[in-house]
């Protein structure tokens, strides 16, 4: 069964929302989108601080690498987010501003990967 996400509810944890230009799936060409991180998904929209319609509902939990990506697309500024076999290819305006992405992207990940471990009296003795 696929976990279907309250987009509304969703956006209620933002932690970290801005410009970044993502490649395009097919097309292969790189457009401008608005990135929205919540506290357990990442999604991009075409216009900034409107959030209907969504053009990518990348779930943390399905992300099993994030990492730069300088040498791949010959851009400077730019990583991937790996989802299985598809790769995302994002790049920011500077390299602080990459770096705080992949921060913040990564920051999630390890505490959803917390949340779902079981704590101490959760075990069986």
């Amino acid at each position: 069964m696929v976990d279907t996400i309250d987009l509304h509810e969703d956006l209620k944890s933002i932690v970290k929302e801005g410009w970044l230009e993502k490649e395009s799936k097919f097309l292969r060409s790189w457009r401008k989108r608005w990135f929205v991180l919540t506290n357990s998904t990442l999604y991009t929209f075409k216009e900034s601080k409107v959030y209907k319609n969504p053009t990518e509902v990348i779930p943390l939990k399905s992300v099993t690498t994030i990492k730069s990506a300088e040498d791949e697309t010959n851009k400077l500024h730019s990583f991937k987010l790996e989802v299985g076999e598809r790769k995302f290819y994002m790049v920011a305006s500077a390299n602080n501003e990459k770096e705080q992405w992949i921060g913040a992207i990564g920051k999630q990940m390890v505490k959803l990967i917390q949340r779902g471990k079981p704590s101490f009296s959760d075990e069986d003795d």
